[in-house]
C-alpha cells in the first residue's frame, strides 16, 4: 500500500497552517502563485496520459496499418488544391476514437483524438456525431520538412490530437451502429445558408465561395490563388469569423427587436443564444469564441442596465475559453485574436482623441465664420482619420505575430484595410440580410446576394492592387523573444500609461533604440553566419547556400512546381529572403529545375548558371527558349569557372551525354575552412570521368553532399576513397520509392568510416559552419552532431 492520501492531507493541513500563521503579506503573495499553479495545473491535466486505453500508450511511433472507430467531432471540412493545373480534393477531419484494431487483429478500447484525411469527398451522411469506421495508416503526424516550415505535429498537438489517420478514398470509410439519423441543427443550418447565399450567382465566380467563407466560415472556397492577394495584402483576417460578424449580427438583430419594441431583458435572452449557435455554426473559430464571450458580456450587461468595460469583458473571454482548453494559449488564432483587440482597446482611444483634437476647429472662431470647405469636409475626413487610427492600431498589435507566425510584414495594410473593412462590412451586411429574407422573399434575397457579390469584388480588387505594389508586403525572419518581448513591452507601458507624460518621450526613444539594436545585431549575424541547407523536394533535391559577408543567399536547383510551392518556396520565405544572388540548375531533370521560370519570377536571381551540356528534357528546352528577365545574367559552367565562391568541376566543355545525370554540374566551396563538395545526380559515368580529369586533391572534401542517381549508385568506391569525407549527407526522400537510398547503399557509406545523413530520416539537414567546424541539424532544429575541420578531412 502506497498511500495517497496521506501525502495529500499533510501537504493541505500544511497550505492550511501557512494560511494562519503567514499573514496578510503571505496571502498576497500565494494568491497570484495560486493562481499561477492553477493554470500550469489546468494544462497539464489536459495533456497527462490518464488511461491505460489512450492511443499514446497503445500505437508507437512507427506507421501501422490499423482500422479505427470512433465519433466524429466535427462535419468534414473539403479543401482544394491545385496540381500541375488540376484540382484536386482532399477531405480532412477530427475523429474522437473509441476502439482501434490492427490490420490483422481483434478490436480494442482506444480513447484519443486523432486527425483523419481522405482523398477525394465524402457523402454527406458523414457529418458531426455520427460514429463511423475508417481503415488506414495510422501515425504520428507529421513534422516539418524543414527548420522552421510549419510543424504540423506542433499544431495539432495544441489541439490536444497526437495521431493522424490517412486513407486512399471514401472506399476506406464506413457508417458504423449507432450513428445518428441524420446531421446536426447546425450543419443544416449551414447547408441552407449555402444555398441561399448562392442563389442567382454564378456558380463558378470565386467571388460567390469568398462571399459564403466569409459570412459562414466555409473554408472550401479558400483555394491557395483566391487566398494569395488577401495574404499579401493583409487583408485575409476579413475571412476568419470575428468581432466585425458578431457585431454585425447583433445589431441587425437588435434593432429590428428594439423597433418592435421588446424589452431589454428579452432582448438579451433572444440574442445571445442566437450567437452562440452562429458561433457553433461556423465551427467554434477562436476569433468567433472570443467575440461572441464578449458580446455575452455587454448584451447581459445592457439588458441588466449595468455598465461594461471592454478591458474587462476581454479578460474575461480569456479566461473563459483558457479555463475549457489551456492549450489555446498555445494557438496562433488565440494569440492574434486577443492581441489585435488589445491593442485597439488599449490604443484606439488615444488616438482617436489626438485625431479629434487635430479637427477642432479654433474655439474662439464664431461657427459662420469657418470656411464652407472645412464645414462640408470636416465629418468625412473625420470618418477617414478614425478609420485609419484603427487600421493602424491593429496593424501595431498584429504586426510582431504575423511576422513570427507568417513570416511577412505588410505595410501596404495600413491602405488596404482602409479600403477593404468598409467594403467587407457592406458585404457582410448583405450576406446577413440575403439570409435574414431567404426563407420569405427570395427575390429580396436575390437583391441582397448581388449586393454581397459585388462588394466581394471589389475587396478582391483592392486586394489585388495592393499586394502588387512594390513594398507593399515584404518576407521576414522570425523576430526573436526578446524583441518581441520589448515591442510588447513598449505598447503596453505606454498604453496604460504607467510612466508619467514628462518621460513619455525618453522611454519612447529608449526602446526604439533597443529594437533598433536588437533588429541590427539580428541583420549583422545573418550576414555574417554561413550555413547549407539540404532539402528533399519529393524525388528532387535544393542545396540552400548561404555564404558569410553576403546578403542574400545561393541556390543550387529548384525541384519541380510542387515541391517548389509547398517546400522550397515556404522555406526561402521563413528565412526572409525575399531574393536570392544566384540560381545554379545542375542538370536538366524535371525533379531538379522544373520551378526554375517560377523560380525566376518570384526571387529574382542575378545571376542563372546552367550545365553547359545540351538536355533533352521538356522542362530544359521550355527554359532555354524562354526570354529571360533583364536582371537576370545567364552563365554557362564549365569545368574550371568559379561562380561567386565556389569552383565548378564538372561538367567538361563541349561533353554531349546520354543521360542528364552524366553531365550534371559539380561545385566545390570552402566555409570557415570546411570544404564542401555538391556532387548533386551526379551517376557512374559521370564519377569515374570527374576521377579522370580532377586532381585528387581538388576532390578532397570534409562534406560531400549527394542525390541519388536514375542508374547506378553515388559515390563509388575510388571516388569515396578520393574524397576521404568525414560528412555525407545522401539528398533522397520518402517518395517516390525510386528516390529512397537504400539500406545497403548507406551501409556500404558508413563503412567508410564517414558519418552518414539520410534526408528521407533526419529531413532537410542544415550544416552551420564557425571556424574550425560545424555543426549539424535535423528538421526540427535538433542538433545532430558536431564536428571540427582536419586537414585530411575527418572529424572528431
Amino acid at each position: 500500500m502506497l498511500h495517497p492520501l496521506l501525502r495529500v492531507v499533510c501537504l493541505y493541513a500544511a497550505g492550511v497552517l501557512l494560511g494562519c500563521l503567514g499573514g496578510q503579506p503571505l496571502r498576497s503573495l500565494l494568491c497570484p502563485t495560486l493562481l499561477i499553479l492553477a493554470g500550469w495545473l489546468n494544462l497539464t491535466l489536459h495533456n497527462r496520459i490518464g488511461s491505460d486505453h489512450d492511443l499514446r500508450r497503445l500505437v508507437g511511433d512507427a506507421p501501422v496499418l490499423a482500422e479505427v472507430r470512433g465519433r466524429l467531432a466535427e462535419t468534414p471540412d473539403l479543401r482544394v488544391r491545385t496540381r500541375n493545373g488540376e484540382p484536386r480534393y482532399r477531405t480532412l477531419c477530427e475523429l474522437d476514437v473509441t476502439g482501434f484494431r490492427f490490420h490483422t487483429g481483434s478490436w480494442m478500447r482506444a480513447t484519443g483524438r486523432i486527425a483523419a484525411s481522405s482523398a477525394g469527398t465524402l457523402g454527406p451522411a458523414f457529418c458531426r456525431g455520427q460514429f463511423v469506421e475508417v481503415n488506414g495508416v495510422l501515425s504520428r503526424p507529421d513534422g516539418p520538412r524543414a527548420e522552421g516550415l510549419f510543424d504540423y505535429a506542433a499544431y495539432l498537438a495544441t489541439r490536444g490530437v497526437h495521431f493522424q489517420l490517412r486513407t486512399d478514398g471514401p472506399g476506406d470509410w464506413a457508417l458504423a451502429s449507432g450513428s445518428t439519423c441524420g446531421p446536426p441543427l447546425t450543419d443544416r443550418f449551414m447547408e441552407w445558408a449555402r444555398a441561399t447565399l448562392s442563389r442567382g450567382l454564378p456558380g463558378d465566380d470565386p467571388a460567390t465561395g469568398l462571399v459564403q467563407a466569409m459570412t459562414l466560415g466555409w473554408k472550401t472556397a479558400l483555394t491557395d490563388e483566391v487566398e494569395e492577394p488577401f495574404i499579401r495584402a493583409g487583408t485575409m483576417h476579413l475571412f476568419a469569423i470575428s468581432g466585425l460578424h458578431i457585431a454585425l449580427i447583433a445589431g441587425m438583430v437588435l434593432a429590428v427587436l428594439r423597433l418592435l419594441r421588446v424589452p431589454r431583458g428579452c432582448c438579451g435572452a433572444l440574442l445571445i443564444p442566437l450567437l452562440w449557435f452562429y458561433t457553433a455554426a461556423t465551427g467554434w473559430q477562436a476569433s468567433a469564441v472570443r467575440a461572441t464571450v464578449m458580446m455575452t458580456i455587454i448584451l447581459g450587461g445592457w439588458s441588466l442596465r449595468r455598465p461594461s468595460n471592454l478591458l474587462n469583458s476581454l479578460s474575461a473571454a480569456a479566461l473563459l475559453i483558457l479555463l475549457f482548453d489551456p492549450r489555446q494559449l498555445l494557438q496562433a488564432s488565440f494569440q492574434l485574436s486577443f492581441a489585435v483587440v488589445l491593442t485597439l482597446a488599449l490604443l484606439l482611444p488615444p488616438l482617436q482623441e489626438h485625431v479629434l483634437r487635430l479637427l477642432q476647429p479654433d474655439p474662439l472662431l464664431p461657427a459662420a465664420l469657418v470656411p464652407r470647405w472645412q464645414r462640408w469636409a470636416g465629418k468625412p475626413l473625420r470618418w477617414l482619420l478614425l478609420m485609419a487610427a484603427t487600421s493602424l492600431a491593429a496593424w501595431l498589435g498584429s504586426m510582431p505575430l504575423t511576422a513570427h507566425y507568417f513570416h511577412l510584414v505588410s505595410p501596404g495594410t495600413l491602405v488596404a484595410n482602409l479600403l477593404v473593412v468598409p467594403c467587407a462590412g457592406a458585404a457582410l451586411a448583405s450576406a446577413l440580410a440575403s439570409l435574414a429574407t431567404g426563407a420569405w422573399w427570395p427575390w429580396i434575397s436575390d437583391v441582397f446576394n448581388h449586393g454581397a457579390w459585388f462588394w466581394m469584388h471589389v475587396m478582391m480588387g483592392i486586394s489585388e492592387r495592393v499586394s502588387a505594389v512594390p513594398g507593399a508586403c515584404h518576407h521576414v525572419a522570425s523576430p526573436s523573444a526578446a524583441l518581441l518581448t520589448v515591442y510588447y513591452g513598449t505598447l503596453l507601458v505606454l498604453a496604460f500609461g504607467w510612466i508619467r507624460a514628462a518621460g513619455t518621450r525618453w522611454f519612447l526613444i529608449g526602446s526604439v533604440l533597443v529594437m533598433a539594436g536588437l533588429l541590427a545585431g539580428r541583420i549583422q549575424a545573418h550576414r555574417a553566419s554561413a550555413s547549407v541547407t539540404v532539402l528533399p523536394l519529393h524525388g528532387g533535391l535544393a542545396v540552400h547556400l548561404k555564404m558569410p559577408g553576403k546578403t542574400h543567399p545561393m541556390l543550387v536547383d529548384c525541384g519541380n512546381t510542387n515541391a517548389f510551392t509547398s517546400v522550397l518556396q515556404p522555406f526561402l520565405q521563413t528565412r526572409g529572403e525575399n531574393r536570392i544572388s544566384a540560381l545554379v540548375l545542375t542538370h536538366g531533370d524535371q525533379q531538379h529545375m522544373g520551378a526554375a521560370l517560377l523560380m525566376l519570377q518570384q526571387f529574382q536571381p542575378e545571376r542563372l548558371g546552367l550545365s553547359g551540356v545540351r538536355f533533352r528534357s521538356p522542362s530544359y528546352r521550355q527554359l532555354a527558349q524562354a526570354p529571360l528577365p533583364e536582371f537576370v545574367t545567364l552563365t554557362q559552367l564549365h569545368a574550371g569557372d568559379r561562380l561567386e565562391d565556389w569552383t565548378i568541376l564538372a561538367p567538361p566543355e563541349e561533353l554531349k551525354v546520354r543521360r542528364a545525370d552524366e553531365g550534371v554540374v559539380v561545385l566545390r566551396g570552402t566555409l570557415h575552412g570546411s570544404r564542401i563538395l555538391l556532387l548533386s545526380d551526379l551517376d557512374m559515368t559521370g564519377q569515374r570521368r570527374l576521377l579522370d580529369e580532377t586532381p585528387p586533391e581538388a576532390l578532397r572534401a570534409d562534406i560531400v553532399i549527394t542525390g541519388l542517381p536514375g542508374e547506378g549508385e553515388p559515390l563509388i568506391g575510388d571516388l569515396l576513397r578520393v574524397i576521404h569525407p568525414a560528412l555525407i549527407v545522401v539528398g533522397d526522400d520518402e517518395w517516390p520509392a525510386r528516390r529512397r537510398a537504400s539500406v545497403r547503399l548507406l551501409s556500404r557509406l558508413r563503412a567508410s568510416g564517414a558519418q552518414v545523413l539520410s534526408t528521407r530520416e533526419q529531413g532537410a539537414v542544415t550544416l552551420r559552419f564557425h571556424r574550425g567546424g560545424w555543426r549539424v541539424s535535423d528538421a526540427t532544429g535538433n542538433l545532430l552532431t558536431a564536428a571540427r575541420t582536419q586537414s585530411g578531412g575527418g572529424s572528431d
